[in-house]
């Protein structure tokens, strides 16, 4: 028998020191259980003096920590599956200064990106580049315009320029340690069963059931009970906003739905129909129309994908009709609040409240703090010229932040994602084809959505989003599967 040669040493494989990888693997282990005990120890500090809800929350976090230590494999799955449930908690919570999807995100990326990746991990692809010269124009235009403009270089700007990094990180690390299809369907299966509680926790909030609205304040933010007090309330979840919930659970929801369109290949069809019908629910109880329907749209569109369009429409209307009589008294006030000509800007009934609201931001306040700035931007999403601190608009965030370079640098990595989704979508491997078509479906309609919130900047769905794309790209990167039939055009 001949022995297998390693091309790059052109020596035999047999002759590689095995035992030096091993002890390699085993410091890098050592270093980061060092690193979870002492976060760990820090979380739980923290959660002793701030009572049994953070204590609960900081005992979830330790245990995925220690999952993660003990099999640095799942490091990957702790990321798709956990961090986008988690990332709307509040900055400072439980450890000043930082976010547990931040840490998260830090501890699990190290680990998967030594020694919980696959020997054979794709190499980078075009997207993942995208979205470093996304990042990397961020920093450098955002650092121009800081200094041109002399802009005060606090910590909110500071984390806005170094914040798109760690979606960077995020992704790689999902691409490199999700190598095998049981790894992406536990991962795709995680996320799925996470929505669930957190679905529950937005709708025991809109209701103030058992103390969850007061509670959530404590690691969330208090606009629920703000707005709700003399405003239609609006549910949050464990996010800070009711868009940052929608986005969320807009992403998971069409992962589910296209797992049920395959027969609940890679997830029961109860705990997907589970996921489905409080996820809805939750989303109307967000009255955040804007997503519901693009959400709507989707699905039709995914549907029409997988031949089964006029199944979905049927099952769909059945299931939607008797919700919106169920919670027409929630979500009416609203729908009258944004279509009386009164309440609008417009003074007419055909423009939504808040749409004409935007209009209003937009033509007195934004357009002109782009005049000059479009090229370069300004450095900053907010310019001292500027009363209302919300863009409101992807589109006019980016170009103050980086001006044309960063719209631009954002639109590759929406064109490479898709193309990307499409190929997933293509591949017999039931999971991953999810995702694939969860991703290019969602970023073609984020093109309209982000004209009116910018989505892809906040928490949320991006994480949701950018998971997903890690377990995608970690699928098609291999060569196992092959294509399907199916019409993507």
């Amino acid at each position: 028998m001949t022995a297998t040669t390693d091309r790059r040493l052109d020596v035999p494989r047999a002759w590689i020191d095995e035992s030096a990888r091993r002890s390699n693997g085993t410091t890098l282990s050592l270093v980061a259980l060092s690193g979870a005990i002492v976060v760990g120890v820090a979380l739980l500090g923290v959660a002793a003096t701030s009572g049994p809800v953070v204590g609960f929350l900081a005992l979830g976090v330790a245990v995925a920590v220690a999952i993660v230590v003990a099999r640095p494999e799942t490091a990957g799955v702790i990321l798709v599956g956990i961090l986008p449930a988690v990332s709307g908690i509040a900055r400072g919570f439980p450890i000043p200064g930082l976010r547990i999807s931040e840490l998260l995100v830090a501890f699990c990326g190290f680990v998967a990106l030594t020694v919980g990746r696959d020997h054979d991990a794709p190499r980078w692809s075009a997207v993942e580049w995208s979205l470093l010269a996304y990042a990397v124009t961020t920093l450098v235009m955002g650092a121009i315009g800081v200094y041109r403009n002399a802009i005060p270089a606090g910590y909110d700007t500071i984390a806005g320029l170094i914040g798109p990094f760690q979606f960077v990180l995020l992704l790689r690390a999902v691409t490199v340690s999700l190598g095998s299809p049981d790894r992406r369907r536990s991962a795709m299966q995680l996320l799925v069963l996470t929505s669930i509680p957190v679905s529950l926790l937005a709708i025991a909030q809109y209701f103030k059931l058992l103390g969850v609205d007061t509670t959530l304040e404590q690691f969330t933010s208090d606009q629920f009970a703000y707005f709700g007090g003399f405003l239609e309330a609006r549910a949050t979840g464990p996010f800070e906003h009711w868009h940052l919930l929608a986005g969320y659970l807009l992403v998971v929801e069409l992962v589910a739905v296209d797992a049920l369109l395959q027969g609940g290949r890679w997830l029961a069809r109860p705990l997907l129909w589970l996921s489905v019908l409080l996820g809805v629910a939750a989303m109307l109880l967000t009255l955040t129309f804007t997503t519901f329907l693009m959400g709507v749209a989707a699905v039709v569109v995914i549907a029409f994908i997988r031949g089964q369009a006029t199944r979905v429409v049927a099952v769909g209307a059945s299931l939607l009709i008797p919700l919106f009589f169920l919670f027409a008294p929630y979500v009416g006030g609203r729908i009258e609040e944004q279509f009386t000509p009164a309440s609008t800007s417009s003074g007419t009934s055909f423009v939504p409240e808040s749409i004409a609201y935007r209009f209003n931001v937009w033509g007195d306040e934004y357009l002109p703090a782009l005049k000059g700035r479009v090229l370069l931007g300004y450095g900053s999403p907010v310019p001292p010229d500027v009363g209302w601190p919300y863009a409101e608009s992807l589109y006019i965030e980016l170009l103050l932040r980086g001006g044309l370079f960063l719209l631009l640098a954002y639109v590759a990595y929406t064109l490479l994602a898709v193309g990307a989704g499409r190929r997933g979508a293509a591949r017999d491997e039931p999971a991953l084809a999810s995702a694939g078509l969860a991703v290019a479906v969602l970023m073609v309609l984020l093109i309209p959505m982000h004209t009116v919130f910018p989505y892809f900047s906040t928490t949320g769905l991006p994480h949701a989003l950018v998971a997903v794309t890690g377990v995608l790209l970690a699928g098609i990167g291999t060569r196992t599967g092959r294509d399907l039939p199916v019409d993507l055009r």
